[in-house]
């Protein structure tokens, strides 16, 4: 995953990335925008990437700790 995101990072183009891995995109996205239920949720953008006050997250955040644990 590290040489990935040094690919993607060198890149000088528009990109968009679809992923449920936060950490991966906190590496790489200057913006982010959160999908619930298919749409484009009010509150999305970067600070509630790094920030983690969008209820949704911490949703996200759970299960992808789980998924990690499992391994």
């Amino acid at each position: 995953m590290a040489r990935l995101t040094d690919i993607l990072q060198k890149l000088d183009v528009a990109m968009v990335i679809v992923s449920h891995d936060r950490l991966f995109l906190e590496k790489l996205a200057t913006r982010a925008a959160l999908l619930k239920d298919g749409r484009v949720t009010p509150a999305t953008l970067h600070r509630h990437v790094h920030t983690h006050d969008h209820p949704h997250i911490h949703g996200v955040d759970e299960a992808h700790a789980h998924a990690h644990s499992a391994k």
